[in-house]
């Protein structure tokens, strides 16, 4: 019997959830592919989320997301430390 047959026992199949299942893997994960911040994708959701976040015109998203970071770009170019930043505006400047 392995740990998640051991699990449903006690808890139940209400408890075992998506994320139960992936958990289970963690350790095979570790093993093959190394730390888990070699492969772990918190960051990409992160920045999904606050991609929901933004208004688009739902018809070009694309042109509405690129008008945002442009538009938090030149922000950032008002901002005091834009000495910091300068190298990073002209690489990304269309």
């Amino acid at each position: 019997m392995d740990i998640a047959e051991i699990f449903l026992k006690i808890n139940g199949k209400h408890v075992v959830t998506p994320n139960f299942h992936l958990h289970h893997h963690t350790s095979t994960c570790i093993i093959d592919y190394g730390p888990v911040y070699c492969f772990w994708l918190f960051r990409f959701e992160h920045f999904n989320g606050m991609l929901g976040t933004y208004h688009t015109n739902q018809k070009s998203i694309e042109v509405s997301l690129m008008r945002k970071f442009l538009d938090d770009t030149a922000m950032l170019a008002k901002a005091p430390n834009y000495a910091e930043h300068t190298e990073i505006l002209k690489q990304i400047s269309v």
